[in-house]
């Protein structure tokens, strides 16, 4: 199957040929510069791009981790303080969340106990988590997420 540089080519010989006069002279300058100046999307907005467990996921496994994905990387000292957590009334066997930081782009927090079976758990990332070139998180994220009985 011929390339699309080979397709733009041969158009611009046939056309070239056929409709203009005086008859020019080929000239590569023109298509390469349409294929050098192809546009590429990059995703502006530092957000949270993927949970797990996800919003609304219920029968989570009680020792599972928490693990939080960002579009781009992370300045990592920015996440302590902006990590909240709410477990459910009464419960008492989760009292810290560990951070660990297992690529530029994720945090992994681990409890330092299992889930209450089928408590109901709130995370929130405030939006004073910063991307490591200083800008901050687009707004405030919170899921849930209810442990497995």
């Amino acid at each position: 199957m011929p390339s699309i540089f080979l397709k733009v080519l041969s158009l611009f010989l046939v056309l070239g040929n056929l409709y203009c006069l005086p008859k020019p002279t080929p000239n590569f300058q023109g298509i390469i510069s349409i294929v050098a100046t192809q546009a590429v999307v990059v995703d502006t907005v530092f957000r949270v791009s993927s949970t797990s467990p996800t919003n609304g996921e219920t029968n989570v496994t009680r020792g599972s981790a928490i693990v939080i994905d960002f579009s781009r990387d992370v300045n990592t000292t920015t996440v302590n303080q902006s990590i909240g957590f709410v477990a459910p009334n009464n419960s008492s066997s989760i009292t810290s969340l560990t951070q660990q930081n297992t690529s530029a782009r994720r945090i992994t927090l681990r409890p330092n106990n299992v889930f209450d079976a089928g408590g109901t758990y709130s995370i929130t990332v405030r939006n004073t988590v910063r991307d490591t070139s200083g800008q901050a998180l687009n707004e405030n994220f919170t899921f849930s997420f209810t442990a497995a009985r």
